[in-house]
């Protein structure tokens, strides 16, 4: 990602001499921020995981990997 940023956001600007680059950078960044809150939404979501649900046994007591 930061090699494709360089390339079509900051190089063009370097070569005319401009110091404008930042500004750039920070346009991108904004613009794919808003763009993926746009296709995903802000609300969190959690992913399913394997170990929820196993449990170990550890002197006579249940451990689990994760804490709901």
């Amino acid at each position: 990602m930061g090699v494709v940023v360089e390339r079509f956001t900051v190089r063009p600007f370097v070569r005319r001499g401009s110091s404008a680059w930042l500004m750039a950078t920070l346009a991108l960044g904004i613009v794919l921020e808003n763009a993926v809150l746009f296709t995903f939404g802000k609300e969190p979501r959690s992913l399913p995981h394997r170990w929820r649900r196993a449990r170990f046994p550890s002197l006579g007591l249940g451990v689990y990997p994760l804490q709901r």
